[in-house]
């Protein structure tokens, strides 16, 4: 089956033809890692350890071995999906590296504080998610955290906080609310924010989702852009995004797009 994703969703709205290049072709495409996108996923990688045993033994690690597992990932790392370290998937400046494990040791005591009180009754954390849409099309998510009661937490590394004034209309939210199935849905964007010349910090921000979000997410949106990609309507839409496409339109004057396959004619 082909499937949907909020991050296709979202690359959808910019830009139709983009997304039909890069998630309906097998292009492969080769995306640049920093070392913004490393440290989140080592922060992730803490979390989800963290949360796990939790959930195997009901107890949190103490405090000071909580701090020494986060020094741990960072000296050692650990395998992504393609068997490589993360630590040697792109290269480090010293200073930034420096800095980046001070501070997520420092985020420690301030997740004991701030985050952990409140996840008494976690689900499952990195739970992959999907639902039929279709008989050729499903929606599927990664979902970073989920408990009772009606809980979704999505871990975020940012160097400033989100725009809250868009958490009403915020699609994440939307998608991991419907790949949930509960009717009404708190969901949680924690921030671990950071900065260049201070300690870092962690900011909430929360949004809630019930039944009429999820129905207009399934009923509405998801049909228009499966008709669109199965009657191959996917124009380009200019936009702030064409700075930062692996695949600008005319920078490839010699391919033949279809849904199938990217090929050279």
């Amino acid at each position: 089956m082909k499937t949907l994703s909020y991050s296709g969703l979202s690359l959808f709205s910019e830009c139709p033809e983009r997304f039909r290049r890069e998630k309906m072709s097998d292009l492969e495409l080769d995306y640049q890692v920093t070392q913004n996108t490393v440290r989140g996923t080592i922060i992730h990688k803490f979390m989800e350890d963290v949360i796990n045993i939790y959930i195997k033994s009901g107890n949190w690690l103490d405090q000071d071995t909580a701090i020494e597992h986060m020094e741990t990932i960072w000296n050692e790392g650990f395998d992504n999906d393609n068997g490589v370290n993360v630590l040697d998937t792109c290269p480090w400046n010293g200073d930034f590296l420096e800095k980046s494990v001070e501070d997520s040791k420092l985020l420690v005591p301030q997740m004991y504080d701030e985050i952990f009180p409140y996840l008494s009754n976690p689900i499952a954390t990195e739970q992959h998610l999907e639902m039929n849409i279709n008989k050729k099309w499903k929606l599927h998510g990664y979902l970073d955290y989920m408990g009772e009661p009606a809980t979704i937490i999505d871990w975020k590394t940012k160097t400033s906080p989100m725009n809250e004034r868009w958490l009403d209309q915020d699609l994440q939210a939307t998608v991991y609310a419907a790949l949930s199935g509960w009717d009404k849905v708190s969901v949680h964007f924690v921030q671990f924010i950071f900065l260049k010349t201070k300690g870092p910090r962690i900011v909430w921000s929360t949004t809630n989702r019930d039944r009429r979000h999820t129905d207009w997410l399934l009923n509405d949106m998801i049909p228009q852009v499966i008709r669109s990609l199965d009657e191959k309507i996917t124009p380009p839409t200019p936009g702030w995004w064409c700075g930062n496409c692996p695949l600008p339109c005319d920078a490839l004057p010699n391919v033949s797009v279809n849904v199938e396959s990217l090929t050279y004619v």
